[in-house]
């Protein structure tokens, strides 16, 4: 338990030190604000059970100009996506209650035009095989580079 903390509070420190070098990078005029298609800023929505990890991507997106709403479940993402729908909705894949990956077959259902990203901090094939078979459009392991998820952020504005 003691190792599990130890190494949690090491990736929560990665987190924190690139989110103060993108910071940086944006103050400086190295980075501009973040449009997606037809020249609008993107509307992501992230979804996670965990707390730390809800703030931290919703500060890091905010740095790089991306409008950024949170849910910590899949029945109040459920909510936030009916009140406003967003472009991207970021993920976990478990959840109390409804997984990431049934969250993202109701979505391509309802609203196929949202794109996803499931995240999981399992590597096993055939956690990706289920979000592919869901319907997401991509998929990455935690913890992650923020540069990486940015990376498939842009991507998926682009389609």
């Amino acid at each position: 338990m003691v190792c599990y903390n130890f190494f949690k509070i090491v990736d929560k420190i990665k987190y924190l030190v690139y989110f103060i070098n993108s910071s940086y990078a944006v103050f400086n005029g190295k980075i501009k604000n973040r449009e997606g298609y037809m020249g609008k800023t993107l509307r992501i929505l992230v979804v996670d059970d965990d707390a730390s990890n809800r703030m931290l991507l919703q500060d890091i997106f905010h740095v790089f100009g991306y409008k950024v709403r949170i849910a910590s479940n899949s029945i109040e993402a459920r909510i936030k996506i009916s009140e406003k729908t967003p472009d991207i909705v970021i993920t976990d894949w478990q959840m109390p209650g409804i997984s990431g990956v049934d969250l993202i077959k109701e979505i391509k259902i309802s609203c196929p035009n949202i794109k996803t990203i499931l995240m999981s901090g399992n590597e096993e094939r055939a956690v990706k095989e289920a979000a592919e078979i869901a319907g997401a459009n991509d998929f990455i392991h935690k913890p992650f580079h923020f540069n990486n998820l940015l990376t498939k952020v842009k991507r998926l504005s682009s389609l």
